[in-house]
């Protein structure tokens, strides 16, 4: 159980760098596919027991309360107004005043982090620790800063440009109310990430929170667009295109699955399958198979494994509507075979309610991913770095289909009423 209720969400940011991807808002309010960003904040907080918020208000403050009014769900809301921007260190200040806690839980109104908010709040007691701050451990920490680490603690903070594997700031803190009074005395309009937490570092103990849980930060128009992506399956009704061999089965290298005994399930794929097939209205598998043109395989090879492939599927309660293959040799360049958009027409033709800009094509290779250019759906690349500037469309990249799954489930705890 929670030793408070309350909670400091601050919302003044005016969303500068999203401006020519949303209207004039502040930065909470900007709209995630039929509702504002700032929704999920408040679902993430209710379900985990806020009752609560004070909202830090500045920029175009009356959008928000006239939107929010006075509760939202079973949270109650008081709000904080800035009339000068007074910096994230002088919104924390000016919003303590609503509230006698004396463990103050503090999060940025533009980012989500969907980690259990009770077992960070277990750590801070358990540490005694005056602040503690959640992190997210990213593979390319370069347009963010990165916190180090030793032990449980922050030693020490690097500016951006780390390309390296990182833990960065996740914007939700658990601060003490008496060491923050004394460590902001005097001080009015101040920033708590560059005049305090930079300061103290090293000096004070900062307790670290790492976390895997979802994290996004809408104040990056690539975030934004991500999420938009990753929520529009969950309030719309998509289809979800899915490659083979990479993306749900291993892939042999310089060589062709052609027999059962050679298919093997990637780590999570079965349970991801399980799962979305519950979240998407339609999943089709889309696959190149020239092994049949260079008779390595024939078709009566391919419908066998494809056989057993939707058993196991089916055994583990998912469901796969179509699988599409072109066995057509790359030199030939079959309409059908990826990259061109054959497979994916077919399955608009032979599938009711199959709509490519609201689909997603999952894949392991830039032939999958020109595959959805071509065919006007979204996209992504189960690879870490990849080459962005090549594909005009939104494109986003995970690590697996399984890992894609997660954040999916996830989020449908925030979005779905």
């Amino acid at each position: 159980m929670l030793h408070f209720k309350t909670a400091i969400v601050l919302a003044g940011g005016k969303g500068t760098r999203l401006r020519e991807t949303v209207p004039d808002l502040p930065k909470p309010l900007v709209n995630i596919v039929v509702f504002p960003f700032l929704d999920l904040v408040f679902n993430y907080l209710s379900d985990n027991g806020i009752k609560h918020v004070i909202l830090s208000v500045g920029y175009k403050a009356d959008l928000i309360v006239s939107r929010y009014g006075n509760d939202y769900l079973d949270v109650s809301i008081s709000y904080a107004f800035e009339t000068v921007p007074l910096g994230t260190g002088g919104a924390i200040k000016n919003a303590l005043s609503y509230t006698k806690d004396q463990e103050v839980l503090v999060m940025n109104g533009d980012t989500l982090f969907t980690f259990d908010l009770l077992d960070f709040v277990k750590e801070h007691y358990q540490s005694n620790s005056n602040l503690t701050i959640a992190l997210k451990e990213i593979e390319n920490a370069e347009r963010c800063g990165t916190a180090i680490v030793e032990g449980n603690y922050i030693i020490d903070f690097i500016a951006k440009g780390n390309k390296k594997r990182g833990c960065i700031n996740g914007g939700i803190y658990l601060i003490n109310r008496n060491w923050f009074e004394e460590s902001t005395n005097g001080l009015k309009v101040f920033s708590f990430e560059m005049d305090i937490l930079e300061k103290v570092v090293g000096k004070s103990p900062i307790r670290a929170y790492i976390s895997n849980a979802f994290f996004i930060d809408i104040g990056i128009p690539e975030d934004y667009n991500k999420l938009n992506l990753l929520v529009a399956p969950l309030v719309e009704k998509w289809t979800l295109f899915l490659d083979r061999d990479g993306t749900i089965n291993k892939q042999l290298p310089n060589d062709y699955v052609k027999s059962w005994n050679e298919f093997q399930f990637l780590p999570g794929a079965l349970e991801s399958l399980q799962l979305l097939s519950q979240l998407f209205e339609k999943v089709i598998v889309v696959t190149n198979q020239q092994g049949i043109a260079k008779g390595i395989m024939n078709e009566s090879d391919l419908h066998n494994i494809h056989y057993l492939m939707n058993e196991a599927v089916s055994v583990a309660g998912g469901f796969i509507d179509q699988i599409y293959h072109c066995p057509d040799l790359a030199s030939n360049n079959p309409y059908c075979r990826k990259p061109s958009p054959g497979m994916a027409y077919r399955a608009v033709r032979e599938h009711k309610g199959v709509i490519l800009k609201k689909s997603i094509m999952i894949g392991d290779s830039n032939s999958d991913m020109k595959f959805a250019k071509n065919g006007g759906m979204h996209a992504i690349l189960l690879k870490p770095n990849f080459d962005k500037d090549s594909l005009i469309l939104n494109c986003i990249s995970y690590h697996s289909l399984f890992s894609f799954c997660q954040d999916l489930c996830q989020l449908k705890k925030l979005v779905v009423r």
